[in-house]
């Protein structure tokens, strides 16, 4: 009788052993994950910042370039709108 209690608490300890090494796995994987959540969510900042980025960037090179453009056009204007008034409104046009 008292080796089947013996056996019994052997049983007892290896379920309980067995328990705690689940769990601990458990707590591992718990753990592991997070940490993967955490790089996860650190790099899926890091591509939507740089590619906030780099919209603005083109955003403001294209604003830049359409006002260049305007300019310019302005620009030529003036010089067309002069040459024309030199030629025909001061010189009589020839």
């Amino acid at each position: 009788m008292e080796n089947h209690k013996m056996v019994e608490s052997v049983h007892v300890r290896e379920e309980e052993d067995n328990d705690a090494a689940v769990q601990e796995e458990e707590d591992e994987a718990d753990v592991g994950s997070s940490l993967t959540l955490e790089r996860v969510a650190a790099a899926k900042k890091f591509i939507e910042d740089h590619y906030r980025s780099q919209m603005k960037h083109i955003r403001e090179r294209k604003e830049r370039c359409v006002c260049e453009i305007h300019a310019l056009s302005f620009l030529l204007f003036n010089v067309m709108l002069r040459s024309f008034l030199f030629r025909y409104v001061l010189w009589g046009g020839s």
